[in-house]
């Protein structure tokens, strides 16, 4: 009997020391929601869940806890739930364990939201991608782009009899106008197009037998004119947009762009008095010396000194072609005006840039995408071929 009291007594003593414990706060931000808060354990090694006793004051402690591994959990309404990452509970061991919880704001749908985002940022990612695409994917695969043509014969040049009307009698000149061919040989209309005269370059003369071009300072960029709709007078008119800006140009069509004119060399001073072209003695005397054989460049407004005149010489122009849905393209063409004889057709050249040549200011063709280069192969070998005249 004695034996059995001592192990009755060995037992009494070490059944205590076998359990835990766990003691802790919750924080709300008000403390009369501590009577709907609920504390409990989550074993994660057994299916064993136990609720733990809180007071008013949103304490909570609970002694007798088996050892092992737990998951501590907090509810209160108004707040989000809180769950404690995995701690373990050893034999006479007591666990602090403090926890906060987040009240729900009134914007709870939009906090979700977010939530759902941050949670889930690479499928958003994907999803505004492939959004992109669907939008971005039919403008490059449907597209128009540009080619420059320019030759100095007809249809591209061509001489004829312009009249003007005065009060006096009226005024017949020789006008030897000269236009560039803009084609649209992609693959969509092209809307809204503007041709934009940006810079000019005049060759020099080298002794070594290189080409050099220097830059016109004094020429002022302005925007081109559509062919048949300009106006060469400086007499007050109604600017029509339609000049500047063509609505519509159709894929594998084009449309002609006035380049400028020359006028007969005898009359080029009478010409400029009659349309009323600024009649200083540096622009006459300009022209003089280049024998009165000028191409007046069709600009958003005439100009008749050296800013808007070409005179005898070769130059490189560079003209800019843009549209609503493609960025501006460049293009360059080569201007060589030698003389213009009586009764007979100007000297000149006028045709797109060498690749010499545009070595010669630093400048490179028009970049075309794969896509487009395939589109124009197709164009130029198939039956939908773009008109060129």
């Amino acid at each position: 009997m004695r034996s059995v009291r001592i192990l009755i007594v060995l037992l009494g003593v070490t059944l205590p020391l076998t359990a835990g414990s766990i003691f802790g706060h919750v924080r709300l931000s008000n403390v009369r929601d501590c009577e709907s808060l609920q504390v409990q354990l989550r074993a994660l090694d057994s299916a064993l869940v136990i609720p733990l006793r809180v007071d008013n004051q949103c304490r909570y402690g609970q002694a007798d806890i088996t050892p092992g591994i737990y998951e501590l959990t907090a509810q209160a309404h108004g707040y989000y739930d809180y769950a404690s990452s995995s701690f373990q509970i050893t034999p006479s061991r007591q666990v602090l364990h403090d926890a906060v919880l987040t009240r729900i704001s009134p914007y709870s749908l939009w906090g979700a939201f977010v939530a759902f985002l941050f949670s889930n940022l690479g499928a958003v990612i994907a999803f505004f991608a492939l959004l992109l695409a669907a939008f971005e994917l039919p403008r490059y695969i449907k597209r128009p782009t540009f080619t420059i043509y320019a030759k100095p014969t007809e249809p591209y040049c061509h001489t004829a009899d312009v009249v003007f009307r005065s009060s006096a009698a009226p005024a017949r000149y020789s006008i030897h106008f000269c236009r560039v061919w803009v084609a649209n040989d992609g693959n969509h209309d092209a809307y809204h197009v503007e041709a934009f005269a940006s810079r000019v370059f005049r060759e020099e003369a080298q002794s070594g037998g290189g080409r050099k071009f220097k830059l016109m300072t004094k020429f002022r960029p302005l925007n081109l004119r559509w062919a048949n709709s300009w106006q060469i007078s400086k007499d007050p008119v109604t600017v029509d947009t339609d000049s500047l800006v063509k609505n519509r140009i159709s894929t594998c069509t084009g449309r002609f762009l006035d380049l400028g004119f020359l006028v007969d060399p005898t009359k080029v001073d009478e010409f400029a008095e009659t349309i009323h072209l600024p009649a200083g003695k540096d622009s006459q005397q300009a022209r003089q010396a280049e024998g009165n054989v000028v191409l007046f460049l069709t600009l958003d407004s005439i100009l008749d000194d050296s800013g808007g005149t070409l005179g005898k010489g070769k130059y490189l122009l560079e003209i800019m072609i843009d549209c609503d849905t493609i960025d501006a393209q460049k293009f360059y063409l080569y201007i060589e005006i030698v003389d213009w004889k009586s009764g007979q057709l100007p000297d000149m050249e006028i045709r797109p840039a060498s690749d010499i040549e545009l070595r010669a200011i630093a400048a490179k063709r028009q970049h075309r995408s794969l896509w487009m280069q395939i589109v124009s192969m197709r164009r130029q070998h198939g039956a939908q071929r773009f008109f060129i005249p």
